[in-house]
């Protein structure tokens, strides 16, 4: 959600290089998008297509009902990794905000 409210929201549908439809990802650090397992053979960040489908469904949860998000516990931290790193490319400054930092203590 903040991402999308910061105006980056992350293009879940399609290969940022290519355009074909998006099932395995892979965040490129270059240019701070996502592209397919065709266009880029390895990265910072690899989503598998339950990640993708919580992605989907987180950007379109409103705030006050993210808790509800059930059945993804297994993948939260590669969520949050992806989230973190994404944010953290286009917004100068982000690895300087603290309360990522709490948030990675309080997951480990």
């Amino acid at each position: 959600q903040f991402a999308i409210r910061s105006g980056f929201r992350p293009n879940l549908e399609y290969c940022s290089r290519c355009r074909r439809p998006l099932s395995m990802v892979i965040l490129d650090s270059n240019i701070g998008d996502l592209s397919c397992d065709s266009c880029l053979k390895s990265g910072d960040i690899i989503l598998n297509q339950e990640n993708l489908s919580f992605l989907k469904k987180l950007s379109i949860t409103h705030l006050d009902e993210i808790e509800d998000l059930a059945g993804y516990e297994d993948t939260k931290s590669e969520i949050q990794s992806f989230l973190i790193t994404f944010i953290s490319y286009h917004l100068e400054g982000m690895n300087k905000v603290r309360s990522l930092e709490i948030l990675e203590q309080i997951n480990e």
